[in-house]
């Protein structure tokens, strides 16, 4: 027995003197970095006059650790603009998992009559998944593959005709579809696109705009899904003073049956164009999409009520959504706030049986507040950012960047995000003497005066680096803040001296 304790005691100092020497060692990598030099580089940076009357909130930590390195105002709660994706996909990845999928079924209910007639209604339940027919992932079905499987089934079953209705149910999500805390102005336009219980290719319409014979007015010639096509109007003005065609924008929501495209024109730009606007009616206008799309392979649908009292139920399709993490990837490299937005439905779902939003967004809210003190509690809206009501501190986001990092599903996030070093807006910063040592695993947001990047900064032999970085309020030239930010990178990656 003695032999034995003496035995444990053995084998416990070996583990405390491995913990200690992992923590020097730790502790010796960490010294590669030149705090000061950092600290130095965030101060000019935030003392830039091109920033002057802009409010910022700055932070760089050791993830596993938490000890900062360098900060600006860092408890200073701002607009988290997109960056605040990062929370509601990391809250996804560790309550449904990475390989959670969204099946949507297919029910054919009614009876075969006279051989080649289907009497009664194809039902397509929506349960809020977000891919449903998006043509950006390489597993996802599109509209027309899906009108192509339903017609091959329906051959099979030697059906040519079907007497009743094409009807989308969308009750899974009762929410209005876009959030009361978005601007009206943004909920027209592709970015503020509302979730509903069934959504379709990501719930955007692509507008085509020409330039007519009268050259002060540009109209809209195309409209994708064709079925839209009733739902869109004006005229957009044509000016020789408008640089871009970013003034354009549409005016609607999901209670408006007429959109309008609104704004001008430059004279400058191509004589085709095309921007891209919401949806107001993902439901109704996939019911017409499919009609039309069987009608085209040679399958009549003949619209009339169905009595369903004797009929048979037949769940011949179900499609599949690709795995979360596929979703999550495609959120934060694009930025699409639809994804996020069905993401907090789906939890609620998950937490509660209820996709009630706001039930779910506190929820989530109280969740990662548990993780930060009183004083630097975080406040959500929305899933996705777009609101201006949301408010984190970088010293906030920092923390719950290394209490993401540390959860099961963290391996799987820090894959999924991109590397900013090499793409977006600021990977044409790094090039020649810029060239990065390390990885910028960040998610970038912006809005109109607004500017955020949180995320990692992962260094070989090194540990892993939480960063923070918002700016609230700025009237700078937005190619000029760029290169601001990105200097801020360099520096902080001048400072990491690698060892041999």
């Amino acid at each position: 027995m003695e032999c034995f304790i003496w035995s444990m005691i053995n084998k416990m100092n070996k583990i405390h003197i491995l913990f200690l020497l992992l923590l020097c060692l730790q502790l010796q990598i960490f010294g590669q970095f030149n705090r000061n030099a950092i600290q130095s580089s965030i101060d000019k940076f935030a003392e830039d006059k091109d920033l002057s009357g802009s409010s910022m909130s700055i932070c760089l930590m050791n993830a596993s650790t938490g000890a900062i390195i360098a900060s600006y105002d860092k408890q200073r709660k701002l607009i988290p603009a997109s960056t605040q994706k990062l929370i509601t996909c990391a809250t996804a990845l560790k309550y449904l998992g990475e390989n959670y999928i969204f099946s949507t079924p297919f029910q054919f209910i009614g009876r075969i009559i006279q051989d080649s007639i289907f009497s009664g209604d194809l039902i397509i339940q929506g349960v809020g998944d977000p891919s449903f027919g998006s043509g950006n992932f390489k597993e996802a079905n599109t509209v027309s593959f899906i009108a192509d499987t339903i017609y091959s089934i329906l051959k099979n079953e030697c059906i040519t005709e079907i007497h009743g209705k094409i009807i989308v149910r969308s009750d899974f999500i009762n929410d209005i579809p876009e959030n009361p805390e978005w601007l009206f102005y943004d909920i027209g336009n592709y970015y503020g696109a509302g979730i509903y219980g069934f959504n379709v290719l990501d719930n955007s319409a692509y507008l085509t705009i020409e330039k007519g014979s009268n050259s002060e007015y540009a109209e809209i010639t195309e409209v994708y899904p064709s079925e839209l096509r009733s739902q869109f109007s004006n005229k957009i003005k044509v000016q020789s003073n408008s640089n871009d065609n970013d003034e354009l924008f549409v005016i609607g929501s999901s209670n408006c049956s007429n959109l309008k495209l609104c704004g001008v024109v430059s004279s400058s730009v191509p004589f085709k164009t095309q921007i891209k606007s919401a949806i107001p009616d993902p439901g109704s206008t996939y019911e017409l999409m499919l009609k039309n799309q069987l009608e085209r392979r040679g399958i009549k649908v003949v619209s009339q009520k169905n009595n369903r009292k004797s009929n048979y139920k037949y769940e011949w399709f179900r499609n599949y959504s690709p795995p979360l993490s596929e979703m999550i990837r495609y959120a934060l490299k694009t930025s699409n706030n639809l994804y996020c937005e069905s993401f907090i439905h789906i939890l609620g779902q998950q937490w509660f049986g209820s996709t009630e939003r706001d039930k779910a967004i506190q929820t989530l809210m109280n969740i990662w507040n548990e993780k930060l003190d009183s004083d630097q509690q975080i406040k959500l809206v929305d899933g996705s950012g777009l609101s201006r009501k949301n408010r984190i501190s970088a010293e906030s986001m920092c923390k719950l960047l290394n209490s993401i990092q540390s959860i099961d599903g963290a391996p799987v996030i820090l894959n999924l995000i991109s590397d900013s070093s090499t793409e977006g807006s600021l990977a044409s910063q790094f090039s020649g003497s810029n060239t990065l040592k390390g990885e910028l695993l960040l998610k970038s947001g912006s809005m109109e005066g607004i500017r955020a990047y949180a995320g990692y900064l992962r260094y070989p032999n090194a540990p892993l680096l939480s960063f923070c970085l918002f700016i609230n309020f700025h009237e700078c030239n937005s190619k000029l803040l760029t290169s601001k930010i990105a200097k801020v990178f360099i520096n902080i990656d001048n400072s990491f001296k690698p060892r041999g």
